[in-house]
């Protein structure tokens, strides 16, 4: 018989808000972490984005692949602010696991995935977008 399974999103989405705020002080992106942004608010701006869960476990280890995607926007000219905050955003998660252990779970693995970047246009200026993808490996310990 296979473990439940519990789904770590909302935790790990906490602590990815967590460790970023604690990453950016001092820098363009203090305070401009969000899940959802403010109405109007102005870029630069990172955003939690998307998730994706599959069970990668046994019939008697409950593991998890998580998947998230970050968005990062920036109103400067060109794509140097972008992918300078990219690179902060993806060493800040990927420098340690994170901490889990309040919900029973455990982060084994962060791995950085891929980035991409690309022009939008919203009418009046041009606007640059970071997409980081990283991937997680959590286990449920309860």
């Amino acid at each position: 018989m296979r473990p439940r399974t519990r789904l770590p999103c909302s935790l790990l989405q906490e602590k990815i808000l967590e460790r970023l705020n604690l990453a950016v002080v001092g820098t363009v992106l203090e305070g401009k972490v969000y899940d959802q942004p403010p109405e109007g608010s102005p870029a630069p701006a990172c955003l939690i984005g998307d998730m994706n869960v599959k069970p990668t476990g046994s019939k008697t280890r409950a593991e998890l692949d998580v998947t998230t995607t970050l968005d990062i926007y920036s109103d400067a000219e060109g794509y140097q602010e972008v992918q300078a905050l990219s690179d902060g955003v993806c060493q800040s998660l990927t420098i340690s696991p994170l901490d889990l252990s309040s919900q029973q779970f455990r982060n084994d693995d962060v791995a950085f995935d891929s980035l991409q970047t690309s022009r939008e246009f919203n009418g009046t200026m041009i606007r640059r977008r970071a997409t980081l993808v990283f991937m997680w490996k959590i286990l449920d310990v309860s």
